[in-house]
């Protein structure tokens, strides 16, 4: 990945998954669809899928810490 380190890969990873699958369930529910194996899985897939790929490109550390950095006095 290009602006994690192993650990942090493997904490996306294991964060994509977990936030999929409460996602897919939101969803079933929110949309009314029938609660089913075959949807569970193709919607924590999709959700997976886009949560991974984003993470992968978005410089969220760089970004976290410039947010958290010292105010500029004006």
């Amino acid at each position: 990945m290009f602006y994690k380190s192993h650990f942090g890969t493997i904490l996306t990873s294991v964060l994509s998954m977990f936030m999929g699958l409460v996602m897919a369930i939101f969803i079933i529910f929110l949309n009314h669809l029938p609660f089913n194996w075959v949807n569970l899985f193709e919607l924590t897939a999709e959700i997976n899928l886009i949560v991974f790929f984003f993470s992968l490109f978005i410089p969220y550390n760089a970004w976290g810490d410039w947010f958290a950095g010292p105010a500029s006095s004006t």
